[in-house]
């Protein structure tokens, strides 16, 4: 239960269309604690449907081939995405599937 929570914590706020739920639901009168138990419900139909029906990563073949008819170096894409420009290059030749973890910030 307490993964559900984080899920539902980071998802109210990143997704747009979750933060239309919130809404919603408010502007039904449901209390702050009935929406969060909405959305850990909604969140693990999402986690059910991926591990009953798990769907192919998708074919990455061609990212280096987009990102240069964009005209972004490596480095400029991988600051505009917040990662290590080697990430983006794992990635783009496809020796890296899963998301890589965000690059550190320095503070100062």
């Amino acid at each position: 239960m307490e993964c559900l929570r984080i899920l539902r914590a980071g998802r109210t706020s990143a997704v747009k269309a979750r933060a239309a739920a919130v809404a919603k639901r408010t502007a039904e009168g449901k209390s702050k604690r009935e929406i969060m138990r909405c959305l850990k419900r909604y969140a693990a139909r999402e986690i059910y449907r991926q591990i009953t029906n798990p769907q192919a990563a998708p074919n990455n073949t061609n990212l280096r081939q987009l990102r240069t008819t964009l005209g972004r170096t490596i480095t400029t894409a991988a600051r505009e995405l917040g990662q290590w420009p080697s990430k983006i290059s794992l990635l783009e030749r496809g020796l890296l599937r899963s998301t890589p973890s965000p690059r550190p910030t320095v503070n100062g």
